[in-house]
């Protein structure tokens, strides 16, 4: 473990943040040339949506002359703070490493790749699943025979909003992990608090899905398998 100053400490933050800054800074420009696609692609589980139900119709607008120019800055920096995440990570990481000791080094180097992969892991579980099922259940809830007019920009903002929490969400493991590390909670305890964990994870697949059991299970599954892999997760670092 190296010794640095307060000084160089500060400096070495300066650093960092300014590299972290500038990968964002141009991989927005670069986002921003692609910006049509991206959007399309965030339109595509909504447009069909549409197209397959009969019972409502609708179409996506924009209500300022400057709302296609505003979405598309807005979603070339939320691209790229996806995208780029293990650059950052990185720059993240030597800067916290010096400080870490050999054995500590090892658990870190894990925890930073399985969070990048549970990360995008999430953002696809969200884009090829979460996503439609909350499109498809809120275009047929309520009055139905009624033309939806969707704002371009309120969409792909909450749709981007809804892949970055649920990245977020599958960081669970590496939580427990954390916890674990921390002495806040055991593996015993993980295991015997088992049943209450999946009654509340049951609830928040039942809130936050359409109401039908199918798409409950097709989120309840992967939430309770990331609570076992952090259950895993402490077996092998922890005891370790």
């Amino acid at each position: 473990m190296n010794e640095f100053t307060f000084t160089e400490h500060l400096l070495e933050l300066r650093s960092r943040l300014i590299k972290i800054l500038a990968i964002i800074f141009s991989s927005s420009l670069l986002s921003f040339f692609i910006g049509e696609k991206i959007i399309s692609a965030l339109l595509h589980p909504l447009l069909k949506n549409l197209s397959a139900t009969t019972q409502t119709s609708g179409k996506v607008v924009y209500l300022g002359i400057f709302d296609k120019l505003s979405t598309q800055f807005q979603i070339a920096l939320y691209f790229s703070i996806i995208v780029t995440s293990p650059l950052w990570l990185y720059q993240i990481w030597q800067f916290i490493k010096p400080a870490l000791k050999s054995n500590e080094l090892k658990i870190a180097r894990y925890f930073l790749l399985f969070s990048i992969i549970l990360f995008f892991s999430g953002i696809f579980f969200a884009y090829f699943l979460a996503v439609p099922l909350l499109i498809s259940a809120c275009l047929n809830f309520g009055l139905l025979n009624i033309e939806a007019n969707i704002n371009l920009s309120d969409y792909v903002l909450l749709v981007c909003k809804i892949l970055i929490l649920s990245g977020l969400l599958f960081q669970l493991p590496n939580v427990t992990l954390l916890l674990g590390l921390l002495g806040i909670v055991t593996t015993s305890t993980l295991r015997s608090k088992r049943r209450h964990i999946y009654f509340i994870l049951s609830v928040i697949a039942a809130i936050i899905t359409p109401p039908d059991v199918i798409s409950m299970v097709l989120t309840l599954v992967p939430m309770v398998l990331l609570y076992e892999l952090g259950i895993i997760a402490h077996l092998v670092f922890i005891k370790s």
